[in-house]
């Protein structure tokens, strides 16, 4: 894929990428853990006939296993990294 992309092309995927960072998994793995969690939770406490707590309630950052402000925290790569990653992903 790098040896057909020209430096144009490269430089809007390094562009696209300052404006919108992709690859955040855990993020996503605890966007869809918290989900379920608080909706088991709310299903639940209705069937209890109780009301949940806000503080019963899950975060995304608390199935992560980092620290909440480091994910919260979203860098650019740099062009040189974005060129590396690039090159992770397609095996060149």
């Amino acid at each position: 894929m790098l040896d057909s992309m020209t430096p144009e092309q490269f430089d809007e995927w390094v562009e696209f990428y300052s404006l919108k960072p992709w690859g955040d998994d855990w993020l996503q793995a605890g966007l869809i853990a918290s989900t379920v969690h608080n909706e088991i939770m709310v299903t639940a406490s209705a069937f209890g006939g109780s009301k949940v707590s806000e503080k019963d309630l899950a975060k995304p950052q608390d199935f992560m296993p980092r620290v909440a402000k480091q994910a919260e925290k979203k860098t650019a790569l740099s062009s040189q990294e974005l060129l590396v990653w690039l090159r992770m992903q397609t095996g060149v």
